[in-house]
């Protein structure tokens, strides 16, 4: 949907923000779906300030009662997560 709207138009960035969750969304239900059926697994590596830093603005977006702060700590270890095979 937003491939057709441009970056101008006012509700370009919320549904930016929305393929962003539906596209998180997908990925847990993959993972998930993977350790159900005792799938075949990936370990890639993934910079946690990251992990953090997408999951709580997702939780901010939907969540405006709640004021999160964060403070990452540079150049920090990346850390191994397992992924589905596919």
């Amino acid at each position: 949907m937003s491939m057709n709207i441009d970056s101008e138009h006012p509700h370009f960035y919320h549904l930016k923000a929305i393929e962003e969750m539906v596209q998180r969304g997908t990925d847990l239900t993959t993972q998930l779906l993977g350790f159900a059926r005792f799938g075949r697994y990936n370990v890639k590596p993934a910079d946690l300030n990251e992990v953090i830093m997408k999951g709580s603005s997702m939780f901010g977006r939907t969540k405006k009662e709640i004021k999160i702060h964060t403070e990452f700590q540079q150049d920090t270890w990346t850390q191994q997560r397992w992924t589905e095979d596919t």
